[in-house]
């Protein structure tokens, strides 16, 4: 799962990545990873996350371009 990723002892590196798209159930362990995972990658320039929640439990967040 997820948290194998952050207790492995290699940093995750990517430095050559700028767009990182993905598409997961959100909990406090997959939003970790992604942090985790954005630490490693200092090009980045967009992050789309779409969330695989159920309809009826529908999360807005604000757009922030910061």
């Amino acid at each position: 799962g997820s948290s194998d990723i952050l207790e492995s002892h290699q940093p995750l590196e990517f430095y050559h990545l700028q767009l990182m798209k993905l598409s997961v159930e959100l909990s406090r362990d997959t939003m970790r990873t992604i942090f985790h995972m954005l630490k490693g990658s200092p090009n980045i320039e967009s992050l789309y996350l779409r969330s695989e929640q159920d309809s009826s439990d529908t999360l807005v967040y604000p757009f922030c371009d910061e």
